[in-house]
């Protein structure tokens, strides 16, 4: 595991509310824990940002998959359906901050051509 400085996994265990483990078996199959302190509005909400914020479409469905199954299994509909709609909020979020940024960059970049003139040299 990789840890910053401060970042002492034991002491962080104490303070995590919400946490998405993956991990591989030496066989290759893939495993996700998932370790949820309470089911209250901060907590779920916070484990949507979490969520949403997986970066590969595969993983955030298995994710919300296993969650939505564990959440009904709890009889946590409610909380379920809290969590869908931060999960869609916040990756509605993500994708209009990196379409502004892709915009920005392509205007950043002009009427510049592809090779420069001084590469040629």
């Amino acid at each position: 595991m990789i840890f910053d400085e401060e970042d002492d996994p034991k002491e962080g265990l104490a303070r995590d509310i919400a946490t998405i483990t993956y991990r591989v078996a030496k066989d290759g199959e893939f495993y996700v824990d998932i370790d949820l302190e309470d089911y209250a509005n901060d907590t779920v909400q916070k484990l949507g940002y979490l969520i949403a914020s997986i970066p590969t479409m595969p993983f955030q469905i298995q994710t919300m998959d296993i969650v939505k199954r564990a959440f009904i299994e709890d009889g946590k509909k409610e909380e379920l359906e809290r969590l869908i709609a931060t999960v869609i909020v916040k990756s509605e979020k993500f994708l209009d901050r990196l379409e502004k940024q892709c915009e920005e960059e392509e205007e950043g970049k002009g009427n510049e051509p592809c090779i420069k003139p001084s590469d040629m040299l």
